[in-house]
């Protein structure tokens, strides 16, 4: 109680999962999931160099819905179109339908028309390497070129925590009020070369600091969805 969390069935928590390696040891991601799920959020794992049975206890069921694999990096880019989809399509199922916008062009971000509270959580451990980490951030950049930035109802608010040997809230929702101010700290952040993978401790960092801490600027509002996405 408190945290700012939405309850109601009728307003979807969404997780999408992209990691490029397995956990460390004592890092083991499921029972903060259970958590996470246990709050009403669907989590979509995508596993870059992954099988699908490393995934299968941190997602959402089935697998053939929330389990997806790619082979590498350069993949990622390509698959934006298809991670932003699949959020706003699971925000309209709860919600009045209000669908994504499709680009005009696969080098175009897809829009999503509907207001959210977004965590991107990106993974610095020091397997992603420094090109890795570029890709992520521009990933994460066009994720965020999807959506209006601002504090109205209609508009999404973006905090941003990162991990690797544990995790750094680096802002909250309240810091950056526009699209452009929210791409361009995300540009400014360097690669944290952690020498761990603490998969665990992002997912808590975003239960405990962003969706539980009232402080942390989270709408209360049943019209504004949660959103977290782990790359």
């Amino acid at each position: 109680s408190g945290s700012g969390i939405r309850t109601s069935a009728s307003v979807p928590a969404i997780v999408v999962v992209v990691t490029d390696g397995a956990h460390s040891p004592g890092q083991d991601p499921a029972n903060e999931a259970v958590l996470l799920r246990g709050l009403g959020a669907q989590i979509f794992a995508v596993g870059i160099g992954l099988q699908t049975s490393q995934l299968q206890p941190m997602a959402s069921s089935p697998a053939s819905t929330f389990v997806r694999t790619i082979a590498d990096f350069s993949q990622l880019q390509g698959a934006i179109r298809d991670f932003t989809a699949k959020v706003c399509t699971a925000v309209s199922t709860a919600l009045p339908p209000v669908a994504y916008v499709p680009p005009a062009s696969t080098t175009q971000s897809v829009r999503c028309s509907r207001g959210a509270d977004l965590v991107l959580v990106l993974d610095g451990s020091g397997s992603v390497s420094s090109s890795g980490w570029e890709r992520i951030k521009t990933f994460a950049t066009r994720m965020v070129e999807g959506y209006s930035v601002g504090t109205a109802a209609t508009q999404t608010q973006v905090a941003l925590v990162t991990f690797g040997y544990g995790a750094t809230t680096r802002f909250n929702f309240k810091q950056h009020t526009s699209t452009t101010s929210v791409t361009n700290a995300i540009r400014q952040i360097r690669f944290p070369s952690g020498s761990a993978t603490h998969t665990r401790s992002a997912l808590s960092e975003v239960r405990q600091n962003l969706f539980e801490l009232s402080g942390s600027g989270i709408r209360t509002s049943a019209s504004v969805p949660a959103i977290v996405v782990v790359v």
